[in-house]
């Protein structure tokens, strides 16, 4: 799988396909467990990982920048969530989400400001995305432990994980669809929906995550769709 022009190593590249697989697999084990704490710590040490295995990118410690802290932060955010799913707390979950979410734009601002290598830039993106993807698969799994949302609400967790594996499946170089705004929108109107679900107010939270989950797939079919009409020609193109 190769990203469209971010300069990844193949290691990384590597790491984000199995990153994808533990998530999914995690995903499993947190529901046998009924314990959301279990995704939660899975994801922050395969972060974790990636962030060893990218330090040459950014200098090492002293280079890791402002705008990879907060995403750092985000990420601890995340486990504090799935902690408060785990006690039962709805609306600790709510809070925790609603410190976490606008902490996204400010690692964004952050790192449209830093003087950055194209590496480290890389670097920072990818941290980003897979921070996101964490933050929406630990929500899923906490509204489905809260009896928020049935089990199809995890559906908004697993799709870029999906997304991940079907690219590393198909034959040839493959572009990963580039992250567009209509892409940002949905993910504010899916965290904004998530957050009103953790409140008591039972009566809305289903339809909510209904929409939410409808947004989602809606926005990975594009995707799902870019990609393919990129990779196709340009693998009948090898032939």
């Amino acid at each position: 799988m190769a990203a469209g022009g971010d300069g990844d190593s193949s290691a990384s590249e590597r790491w984000t396909i199995r990153h994808a697989g533990l998530m999914l697999i995690g995903m499993v084990v947190a529901l046998l467990a009924g314990r959301v704490d279990v995704m939660a710590l899975a994801s922050a040490l395969s972060l974790a990982a990636l962030i060893s295995l990218s330090r040459a990118s950014f200098g090492g410690l002293y280079g890791f920048g402002a705008a990879n802290s907060v995403t750092a932060l985000r990420v601890l955010l995340t486990i504090a969530l799935a902690l408060a799913a785990d006690a039962g707390a709805g609306v600790a979950c709510a809070l925790l989400a609603l410190a976490n979410f606008p902490l996204d734009g400010v690692d964004g601002w952050l790192a449209r400001h830093e003087k950055r290598t194209p590496c480290a830039a890389a670097f920072g993106a990818r941290l980003d995305m897979e921070s996101d993807a964490a933050f929406t698969m630990v929500m899923a799994l906490a509204l489905f432990e809260l009896d928020r949302a049935g089990a199809w609400v995890l559906i908004t967790g697993s799709l870029r994980y999906l997304y991940v594996l079907w690219l590393a499946l198909l034959p040839g170089p493959v572009r990963e669809a580039p992250r567009s705004r209509f892409a940002r929108h949905v993910f504010s109107i899916m965290v904004t929906g998530f957050i009103a679900s953790f409140w008591p107010f039972e009566a809305i939270s289903q339809p909510l995550c209904a929409v939410v989950t409808c947004c989602l797939l809606y926005s990975f079919g594009r995707a799902f769709l870019w990609t393919l009409m990129q990779h196709i020609p340009a693998h009948d193109a090898a032939e």
